[in-house]
């Protein structure tokens, strides 16, 4: 997990003294977790009522959306 999420948590880390980073590392996992729960029920209920086929490829969709985004987006820097 660490390998992961290691440059979210990175950012959101950066600003601030040890109470503000503090309170963005909590912010960070709160946003995280409520988001994470939201995707599991919605996962859940489409595999539910249509089946795991449709469930795996909304999830290719998904992806293949947030990969045309970032392939998309203008460098800031």
């Amino acid at each position: 997990m660490a390998v992961i999420i290691t440059r979210p948590v990175a950012c959101s880390g950066e600003p601030g003294n040890g109470e503000a980073r503090g309170t963005a590392f909590g912010r960070f996992n709160r946003i995280s977790g409520v988001c994470t729960l939201i995707a599991s029920v919605l996962a859940g209920w489409l595999w539910q009522t249509t089946g795991s086929n449709s469930t795996f490829l909304m999830g290719a969709l998904l992806a293949a959306t947030a990969l045309l985004l970032m392939l998309f987006k203008k460098n800031n820097t």
